[in-house]
Order: structure tokens, then sequence, then C-alpha cells
């Protein structure tokens, strides 16, 4: 991804835009957010985990999200972010068990690059780990 800002959630700025802009997706009268950590694993884009509380709209109250922001890097065999926020609304929708995909933005003048929004998932998302490991699934050696 060619000139990119760089983007910092402990940045008290970039937190108050994700805040209103995830108050407007969820229809609620506002929101904020806290808890923001760093989530590794990810090989191209960023992840971090943050708490955000709702007021008012459907998801009213608290809820563990994850934000995950284009990273600065793309690989030629890589779907870019919008189009994973897509296959990962399609698996949810036809029942697979994954993080529930929440919301997309494209609009780089929120955080400076595309994002999505989706509920937090405890476990393991190292691909590297997954496929070695025989009781997540894996099958490598």
């Amino acid at each position: 991804m060619a000139d990119v800002t760089p983007l910092d959630l402990q940045d008290a700025d970039a937190q108050a835009a994700l805040a209103g802009w995830l108050a407007a997706e969820a229809g609620a009268t506002g929101a904020t957010v806290s808890g923001i950590e760093p989530l590794g694993g990810g090989a191209i884009h960023l992840h971090w985990r943050l708490d955000a509380t709702f007021e008012g709209g459907a998801l009213a109250g608290a809820h563990e999200l994850v934000v995950r922001a284009a990273g600065d890097a793309t690989l030629a065999e890589s779907l870019d972010l919008v189009r994973e926020f897509a296959v990962a609304r399609a698996a949810a929708d036809a029942g697979a068990t994954v993080p529930e995909p929440l919301w997309c933005c494209e609009d780089a003048s929120v955080l400076g690059r595309p994002f999505a929004v989706s509920r937090f998932a405890p476990g393991v998302a190292a691909a590297h780990l997954l496929v070695r490991n025989e009781e997540l699934g894996g099958s490598r050696p």
C-alpha cells in the first residue's frame, strides 16, 4: 500500500475519530473506546483489540472488538482488507465459525487507511501455529 498515513490507535485523535465512526455505524448516540492493545499474528494488516461502549442503539453497552487496518505492505497473492472483510462476511453468513464481521470503512479520512471491525474472539490466529496443532484443526508436521 503506497502513501499510507501512519496509524497509532493509542493516539487520542485516532481514538476520537474511531469512536465517532463506531457510534455512527452502530446507530448509537455516542461511543467510547478504551483498553486498546495491539494484536500479533498478522502478516500484512495491523490489528488491535479494544473495548467499545455504545450509548443507545442496537449495540448499547460494552463490547470487545478488533480493528484490522490495512498494512503498509502488500502481497500480490493476498486480498486487500475490503475484500477480506467481504469474504469474512460471506463465511459468517454461511454459518462458518468466525469472529462476527461488523463494519468496514474504505474512507481514509477516518483513520488514514481502510479498516474493518469485528467482534473479538479469543484464541490463536497465527497460521504457522494453527497448521501444526491437531487440536486446532491443523495437520502439518
